[in-house]
């Protein structure tokens, strides 16, 4: 898809099938987001799908900040991914054990 196209005629989603995304088509998508840029390619972003119905019970009541509506669409997802990262990695210096001198900490 043309780049201004994709950006111009994007559309939000908030209505959803009711059927799993398949493991290759996750891991496709995540291979391609691997390719956004990172502070001095630290790579720092991991992705974590949710399918358990405990955990994402637990998502839709403690992890929405009171928007319920998002509870609810959470707790009717087949699946979830959760976008984590590596702590203590970005912004420091890999040339250093500690943040680089010119970072001013």
């Amino acid at each position: 898809m043309e780049t201004i196209k994709c950006i111009t005629q994007r559309r939000s989603i908030r209505k959803f099938r009711g059927e799993k995304v398949g493991r290759d088509v996750i891991k496709t998508i995540v291979s391609a987001a691997a390719f956004a840029p990172s502070w001095k390619n630290t790579q720092i972003t991991r992705y974590i799908v949710v399918e358990n119905e405990n955990v994402k019970k637990k998502i839709a009541e403690e992890c929405v900040l009171g928007f319920t509506f998002n509870a609810k669409t959470i707790a009717g997802a087949p699946q979830l991914v959760a976008v984590t990262y590596v702590a203590g990695r970005s912004g420091f210096c890999l040339l250093y054990t500690s943040p680089s001198p010119r970072d001013g900490l």
